[in-house]
């Protein structure tokens, strides 16, 4: 029994603190470039614990023209297929969040009103602010 217990113990630290972190946003850029979907990012921090994960990523090019400057996305094991993200972009703050069970999200500008924004015509006025609502 104790045996078990190191072993399943031994491949979850290797999962979660040795696992190549680079293999996941490698496979991740690849996925989008499928859909055609661009990113570029001069630093991506990826952090994998068992009970709480994030994601960071600092200086991004999504779609050859949308400059996020940085951008946040954080699960935990109360929530697993529940998925939140905030950033900051030359458009200003926006968050949002993704329900993979459901295959659904958005993405909420609260303070802009993405004036001169090449994809502003995707977002609706709300209470909440400019907000892009999409199915998968």
């Amino acid at each position: 029994m104790k045996k078990i217990v190191l072993f399943v113990f031994l491949v979850l630290f290797w999962v979660v603190m040795l696992f190549p972190k680079i293999f996941l946003w490698d496979y991740f850029v690849d996925e989008l470039n499928k859909s055609d979907i661009s990113i570029e990012a001069k630093e991506v921090d990826i952090k994998l614990w068992l009970v709480y994960n994030k994601v960071h990523i600092q200086d991004a090019l999504l779609l050859k023209s949308f400059k996020v400057d940085s951008f946040d996305m954080t699960y935990n094991i109360l929530g697993p297929l529940h998925v939140e993200f905030t950033g900051v972009s030359e458009y200003g703050d926006f968050k949002g969040q993704v329900a993979l069970l459901d295959q659904n999200g958005s993405v909420v500008f609260e303070k802009s009103d993405l004036k001169k924004a090449m994809f502003k015509s995707y977002f609706k006025k709300t209470k909440e602010g400019m907000k892009y609502e999409f199915t998968y």
